[in-house]
């Protein structure tokens, strides 16, 4: 299924914003190893950290992507529905 906003504009911005900050926070993590390698300092443990919490990011950017398709953002009720739904009897 392709990525787009369709009728789920919300979701769509949820889905934008953590692939974004997937994007700034691989780039940083490849930044810092870079200045590393450049300097010619020691990987510490810090350094490995890092990359192993990219890890379980990744499997929430993964899973972000699932629950955009499976409609998260989606309003539950349609705007058609609300007025039925407020309706005192």
């Amino acid at each position: 299924m392709a990525i787009s906003s369709g009728n789920n504009p919300r979701g769509f911005q949820m889905l934008q914003v953590s692939i974004a900050v997937g994007i700034i926070a691989s780039l940083a993590v490849a930044l810092r190893f870079l200045a590393r390698w450049r300097s010619k300092a020691l990987y510490a443990l810090d350094d490995w950290l890092l990359v192993g919490s990219l890890l379980p990011f990744y499997g929430m950017l993964a899973i972000s992507k699932s629950l955009f398709d499976a409609g998260l953002g989606m309003p539950a009720k349609d705007l058609d529905q609300i007025p039925k739904i407020l309706k005192v009897p």
